[in-house]
C-alpha cells in the first residue's frame, strides 16, 4: 500500500475522528467519575489536597504503564506527560464541580430551612421561648 494513495487519507481521518470521539467519551467518563468521587468521604478534605491526591493516584497509574513501553525515554517522558494530562484534568474537573455543585445545594437548603424557620416564628406557630416566660 503506498502512503500517496486516498485509502489511507480515509483510513487516517476515520481514526483521527472516531479516535478523537472515543477520547471524548473516557474523558466525559473521568469527569463524571470525579464528580461521584467529590460525593464521597473526601470532600472533608481540602480541596487541593484531595485534587492533589487524586492526580497523583492518576499519575501513578499511567506511568507505571507508559515506563514498560520499549521506546526511548523522550518518547516516554512526552506520551507519560500527555496521559498524565488526559487522566488528571478531567477528573480534577469533575471532582471540583461536584464540590461546588453540593456548596451550591447545600446554600439553597440552608436559606430554605432559615425562610421556613422565620415564616414557622412570625405566625407563632413556635412556642413562646423560655426568657419570654420569666417578664
Amino acid at each position: 500500500m503506498e502512503l500517496d494513495s486516498g485509502i489511507v487519507f480515509v483510513l487516517a481521518l476515520l481514526v483521527l475522528t472516531f479516535g478523537s470521539v472515543l477520547l471524548a467519551g473516557y474523558a466525559y467518563f473521568l469527569y463524571l467519575a470525579g464528580v461521584r468521587l467529590s460525593h464521597t468521604r473526601l470532600r472533608r478534605l481540602n480541596r487541593f489536597v484531595a485534587m492533589t491526591l487524586i492526580g497523583g493516584a492518576c499519575v501513578l497509574v499511567v506511568t507505571l504503564g507508559v515506563l514498560a513501553l520499549p521506546v526511548e525515554n523522550f518518547f516516554r517522558i512526552v506520551l507519560a506527560i500527555c496521559l498524565v494530562f488526559i487522566h488528571t484534568q478531567p477528573t480534577c474537573v469533575g471532582y471540583y464541580a461536584g464540590v461546588e455543585m453540593k456548596r451550591i445545594e447545600d446554600s439553597k437548603r440552608f436559606a430554605k430551612n432559615v425562610d421556613d424557620w422565620l415564616a414557622d416564628w412570625e405566625c407563632g406557630s413556635i412556642g413562646a421561648s423560655p426568657d419570654d416566660s420569666s417578664q
